[in-house]
Order: C-alpha cells, then structure tokens, then sequence
C-alpha cells in the first residue's frame, strides 16, 4: 500500500509544478509588461517636460523682442506721446 500513497503523491506533486511554472510566467510578463509601461510613461513625461521648456523659452524671447528693439511697433523709440 505504500508504494502507491507514495507514487500518488508524486502524481500530485507532478501536477501541482505545471500550474506553478505557469502562474510563474504569467507573472513575469505582468512584471515585463509593466517595467515596459513605467519605462514608456518616464520617457513621454521627459519629452513633455523638454517641450514646456522649449514653448516657456520661446514665449520670453517673443516677449522680449520689442523690449530690446528700443521701442514697440505701436510706439516708436524717441517718440513724445507713448
């Protein structure tokens, strides 16, 4: 009776590892999955924070322009009125 409660068991144990391995995968592509995700989001946060600079920089040198020119395009330099 022995040798058969063992062999039943290692029938068990043979069946248990298949779904194990399986969930093990399963999970490895989740954490692939989401490692890729996270790698994604950092990436568009970086370009997105590179291009706010670049329009911030922009709106200042298009406001500064008429500053440096000496006067604006309504109000010319030396003029009495403005």
């Amino acid at each position: 009776m022995r040798p058969l409660v063992f062999a039943f068991g290692l029938a068990l144990a043979g069946l248990t590892t298949a779904p194990a391995l399986a969930q093990t995968r399963a999970e490895q592509q989740v954490r692939d999955t989401n490692r890729a995700m996270s790698q994604q989001l950092q990436f568009q946060q970086q370009n997105q924070n590179f291009q706010w600079q670049l329009d911030n920089q922009r709106m200042r040198q298009q406001i500064d322009i008429p500053r440096s020119g000496g006067g604006s395009a309504t109000c010319p330099a030396g003029s009495v009125g403005c």
